[in-house]
């Protein structure tokens, strides 16, 4: 968007700031009333900040019957990607060593 407007212009992808913190059910209607009037075309809903929760995520999906994505999949798999990238070979812990029987004493 640009500085000083709400939504992107149009022909831009569309987005919005909603306000994904604070209460819960203030933020998720808030986010219904906005998905419900701006994206009703959109063929999948990217909800862009790190505040939204896999139940933001669900209700939209449920008013919209569209996939949504949540940022913070998007970078936990992104990360998860590149961690798998340079990290070594994962190689298994070697087995603890079998437990030594103690000579009976003699007498």
């Amino acid at each position: 968007p640009l500085p000083g407007r709400r939504f992107a212009p149009t022909g831009a992808p569309r987005t919005s700031s909603t306000g994904c913190y604070g209460p819960a059910e203030a933020r998720r209607a808030s986010l219904l009333q906005v998905v419900e009037r701006r994206f009703a075309g959109a063929a999948v809903i990217g909800l862009n900040c790190l505040g939204y929760t896999g139940t933001d995520a669900r209700a939209v999906e449920a008013a919209t019957g569209k996939p949504v994505v949540l940022a913070r999949r998007a970078l936990a798999e992104a990360i998860r990607r590149r961690l798998a990238e340079t990290a070594p070979p994962h190689r298994a812990a070697p087995a603890p060593a079998p437990a030594r029987r103690r000579a009976a004493a003699l007498p």
